[in-house]
């Protein structure tokens, strides 16, 4: 599988403080990559530098081909290039259909065909039975997955996820890894999700990445980082 994204000595300082230190890792085309690490290890920082939240102090942003590097977000959503955020970024007076509605703005796609498509990504995500509810309204489970059909409706290639299953019980958990996985494998999205449910992580992503500090400490795939020492001792603690 080809890189869809690489990301080169990525690196940010605030005032003298390194948030990011080069860390260097590659997203190939189709694969679910998990960015874990303790809280403070630049998780999120690292989405927002690829993102154009944040820009780079040194390193480069490669996507689809192209140098992104500080690239503001509307042209990196143009180009297919979506992420969520740690906490719900919604309308909340607006209804579910109206929430993804809202994603499709920018597609050059007539009325209908969009809104077949949120009427299809409802659908998909569950959500059909709640699409005229208030958005303000739903659980937390439900805003959670809205939020995820809201950067689904720009049609993304790639889709960064941060703590999409921040707050979810048990059973909203199970039935997001099954949709996430399902938008890999039916909708051929590639995704980067930050998360810190290690059982799903381990149970969703082909390879992963552990930030500590700032800096990459591991690479490879679940069962290497499972049993890696130094992130044990860095992260996961224990047996």
């Amino acid at each position: 599988m080809k890189p869809i994204l690489e990301a080169k000595d990525v690196t940010r300082y605030f005032g003298g403080v390194a948030a990011v230190n080069n860390v260097s890792f590659q997203v190939r085309e189709g694969e679910i990559l998990g960015l874990i690490g303790p809280n403070g290890a630049g998780k999120s920082t690292t989405f927002n530098l690829i993102s154009g939240f944040y820009q780079l102090s040194s390193g480069a942003v490669y996507f689809d081909g192209e140098n992104i590097t500080n690239k503001p977000p509307e042209y990196l959503n143009k180009k297919s290039l979506v992420r969520t955020f740690q906490h719900n970024v919604l309308f909340n007076e607006m209804t579910v259909y109206e929430n993804v509605f809202m994603g499709t703005v920018l597609n050059k796609m007539k009325q209908k065909e969009k809104e077949e498509l949120v009427l299809e990504l409802l659908t998909f995500l569950n959500l059909l039975h709640v699409k005229d509810e208030v958005t303000k309204n739903l659980p937390h489970g439900l805003q959670r997955m809205l939020g995820i059909g809201v950067a689904l409706a720009t049609q993304p290639k790639l889709l960064l996820l941060d703590e999409p299953l921040t707050g979810m019980n048990m059973v909203e958990i199970n039935e997001a890894v099954s949709i996430l996985n399902k938008l890999r494998t039916e909708k051929n999205i590639t995704i980067v999700i930050v998360e810190h449910n290690m059982k799903a992580v381990m149970e969703l992503c082909d390879r992963i990445v552990v930030l500590s500090y700032g800096k990459k400490l591991a690479e490879g795939t679940p069962e290497e980082v499972r049993n890696n020492e130094e992130v044990i001792r860095a992260y996961l603690g224990g047996s």
